[in-house]
């Protein structure tokens, strides 16, 4: 991949990240969601941030796409999906 493509889709990612915060009721009704507890906080945040698709390649969240109207893909997925 070019790194001009790699640098726009940088700017992109910036330009359309939001931060927030995942409050404590949503992290304990998650609890359990995934086979893998440490990853139950990323699946909260996820949902507090209203999130639309998630980025990873941790075979404990992917087996669970979609989830809660959230797609789960691995990376080389969302780069031929959203690099074009």
């Amino acid at each position: 991949m070019a790194l001009d493509v790699r640098t726009e889709f940088v700017k992109k990612l910036r330009r359309d990240s939001v931060h927030c915060t995942v409050p404590k009721q949503l992290l304990e009704a998650v609890c359990g969601a995934c086979r893998d507890a440490k990853d139950d906080p990323i699946l909260a945040l996820s949902l507090a941030a209203g999130a639309e698709i998630l980025v990873s390649s941790d075979r404990d969240l992917l087996v669970l796409h979609p989830w809660c109207g959230i797609r789960i893909v691995a990376p080389a997925e969302f780069l031929m999906e959203y690099s074009t």
